[in-house]
């Protein structure tokens, strides 16, 4: 299946560029909460962000090494498998040139996921633009209103923003048949992410469209071929081959779908059904009208709209088992709810035909007064009820009316060539009616949604306090002392700011389980504030899992753990509590210790007395 000739134009590269903008606007403003190395210091969400910037800076001496020693206690101190390397060699560049401009890393992170995203859009843009989607600012702007989850996932300088993109290239060379591209694609998407399964499966869902599609079923046997290359290529030439395989098993299975512990929320379902539904009520209800308008049409659908359809369908489900594919769903809802109902708009004429005499369907003319009903509505409570915080909102979105006007115009003129007057008129009075009630609706249904994620994109950590407290630890220790933490996940934010010093776990819980279930009980036993007490764990013995009780102690930090320091804030006072009473085990080195009636610090650093 090859592209028709010329229906790519000037005009439509003018429209990626303004969506492209609007998308890196849109992330722009959810990061305007904190600076840009200017004002207030800037931050990022989530915790592994901190990981990958930090990599980003050592790129590529230690992504692309074979050691990784500052998780002492997890699968990677015998072997290291960075299958996020890709991530890094793009995060690179950007955040050496903030730390050029600003002396900060973060803001060059920050603007790298303002790009991924701006891709985000326009490639979503793109597949319709090759389907011949009319209305696209209608998709767009609703491509612009989806999940507060969505949008926070696409703001965490992870490889989410990234991983997006790679999936959806290689869904628009799936879509137009140019399979050596898709492999290319495949290929690409296995470096940054090692998760280049999902645009496998995607195009598996594509081969058997073709397969079922009526009266000329069609075996595309061209597709398979060139997936199963782009796949082995991508797992072959990635550094950490052929580790990587068992690695990737591990993240999947003992950490993701099947977890054989408790992980991070974000491999968890939603709590209940009624929280899903509030939350995805827009692509949930977009989806289920095209659904209807397809139903009633009657249409046979195309081998495109088949795969996006049921693509749609496979990362609903993969969203119900596990939220995190929130980042993936939405996006898919959305593609395919605009193919399903293009049928009932016509589709968008190629852009190098000559004009061709007869009558053009108009759209809907019943539309225009509730359009511009509403388009006054949503105006009044735009203005009269919009939040001071709105306003760095409005400012950035200025750009998406004044670009849909203009498109709108272009269009027009185009239009006057072959229509009649009256019906231009029409097409005038509902197209600009229709764009300023959407624009109205959303700023009274996404504006919210926008604040709401601006909020949570500020991040947890107070840095100038873990700097401080990473300083300390510095100016006491030696290179390759090891800091026992008082949780997981803080190590990001530590490594961050200390790289001289070595950890005990972090990133992922089943790393360090993986590695010494024994210890992983111990370090659980100890951050809980628990110890000493005994504990249960099961070791594999003959073949299967026999439960074995050991004994845990405070001791157990310095003797078998190794650690020098130990670190903990003020949610872990059990902890703190136990290193305080034991003055024979360890002392607090920083801040120094006060009354008892001083305020808690956030961060208390100990050093382990007579350490091994």
């Amino acid at each position: 299946m090859r592209m028709e000739s010329r229906w790519f134009t000037r005009l439509h590269a003018a429209e990626l560029l303004v969506v492209f903008l609007i998308g890196a606007a849109g992330m722009r403003f959810l990061f305007s909460g904190t600076g840009w190395g200017t004002e207030l210091r800037p931050n990022l969400a989530g915790n592994d962000c901190f990981y990958h910037v930090k990599m980003a800076v050592l790129f590529p001496e230690v992504p692309l090494a074979d050691e990784f020693p500052w998780l002492s206690q997890t699968i990677f101190k015998a072997r290291h498998v960075n299958h996020r390397w890709g991530f890094h060699a793009y995060l690179a560049p950007f955040v050496r040139i903030a730390h050029a401009l600003w002396g900060d890393y973060i803001p060059g992170a920050r603007v790298a996921m303002c790009v991924s995203f701006g891709l985000v859009v326009l490639l979503a843009q793109l597949i319709l633009m090759s389907e011949r989607v009319r209305f696209r600012w209608m998709w767009l702007a609703l491509l612009m209103a989806l999940p507060a989850d969505f949008y926070l996932r696409q703001a965490y300088a992870r490889p989410i923003g990234p991983s997006l993109v790679c999936l959806l290239l290689g869904c628009y060379f799936l879509l137009r048949g140019r399979y050596v591209l898709l492999a290319l694609s495949i290929v690409l998407y296995t470096q940054m992410y090692l998760g280049s399964f999902f645009l496998v499966i995607v195009a598996g869902i594509h081969f058997v469209s073709g397969l079922l599609q009526r009266p000329q079923p069609m075996f595309d046997w061209r597709l398979i071929v060139w997936v199963a290359i782009g796949s082995t290529v991508g797992v072959v030439v990635h550094p950490h081959f052929p580790e990587s395989l068992p690695f990737l098993e591990t993240q999947i299975f003992g950490s993701g779908l099947t977890p054989e512990i408790r992980v991070g929320r974000e491999w968890y379902a939603y709590e209940n059904v009624w929280s899903f539904a509030n939350q995805m009520g827009v692509p949930l209800s977009m989806l289920a009208a095209a659904l209807a308008l397809r139903l009633r049409l009657g249409r046979r659908l195309t081998r495109n709209q088949w795969t996006l359809l049921v693509a749609n369908f496979f990362f609903l489900l993969l969203t119900l088992k596990a939220r995190r594919f929130v980042e993936y769903w939405p996006v898919f809802a959305v593609l395919s709810a605009a193919t399903l109902v293009s049928p009932l708009f016509g589709a968008e004429p190629a852009r190098d035909a000559r004009s061709v005499p007869g009558r053009t369907r108009s759209g809907p003319v019943w539309l225009i007064p509730p359009a511009a009903m509403l388009a006054v509505l949503g105006a009044f409570f735009t203005v009269r009820y919009l939040p001071s915080q709105y306003t760095d909102l409005l400012a950035w979105w200025l750009i998406w009316l004044a670009a849909g006007l203009a498109m709108l115009l272009v269009s027009l003129r185009r239009a006057a060539v072959q229509r009649p007057k009256v019906r231009l008129a029409q097409h005038v009075v509902m197209g600009v009616s229709t764009m300023a009630a959407v624009l109205s609706l959303w700023f009274l249904a996404a504006g919210p949604v926008y604040t709401a994620v601006r909020n949570m994109a500020k991040g947890k950590y107070d840095l100038n306090e873990v700097e401080a407290t990473m300083a300390a630890v510095e100016a006491l220790s030696q290179p390759g002392d090891v800091v026992f933490t008082d949780d997981w996940d803080i190590f990001t934010v530590f490594f961050y700011f200390n790289d001289k010093n070595y950890y005990i776990v972090g990133l992922d819980p089943v790393f360090g389980y993986r590695y010494d279930p024994e210890m992983r009980e111990r370090y659980v036993k100890i951050t809980r504030g628990e110890a000493p007490c005994p504990a249960t764990v099961e070791v594999p013995q003959g073949g299967k899992l026999v439960p074995h009780t050991i004994e845990v102690t405070l001791e157990d930090i310095r003797d078998r753990f190794n650690a020098r320091f130990v670190v903990v804030d003020r949610e872990h006072q059990g902890l703190a509590r136990k290193l305080d009473r034991a003055a024979d085990l360890a002392r607090q080195v920083y801040p120094p210790p006060a009354g008892s009636r001083a305020p808690l610090p956030p961060y208390r650093v100990y050093e382990m007395l007579n350490s091994q």
